[in-house]
């Protein structure tokens, strides 16, 4: 079994890469136990939606009502 620290580092890795069959099979055993890993994962994909939909996807670029629009948007997604 792996630990969260693994899970929430393949968790980043798998929005990236293909993770092995062994990679992924270990992070659903993981998920299916570990609400706080589920969380980080919903909340990971969020914030990785907005960034991805951001006009300019560079973060340092954003302007203040970008990050603004950006924030709120997480924001929305979380409570739902």
């Amino acid at each position: 079994m792996i630990n969260c620290k693994q899970s929430t580092e393949w968790v980043i890795k798998k929005e990236y890469q293909k993770l092995s069959a062994k990679e992924n099979l270990q992070l659903l055993s993981h998920m299916a136990i570990c609400s706080f890993c589920r969380l980080f994962k919903k909340q990971n994909s969020i914030i990785t939606k907005a960034f991805n939909q951001s006009k300019s996807r560079q973060i340092f670029f954003l302007s203040s009502e970008e990050k603004k629009e950006m924030v709120h948007s997480i924001q929305n997604k979380i409570n739902e």
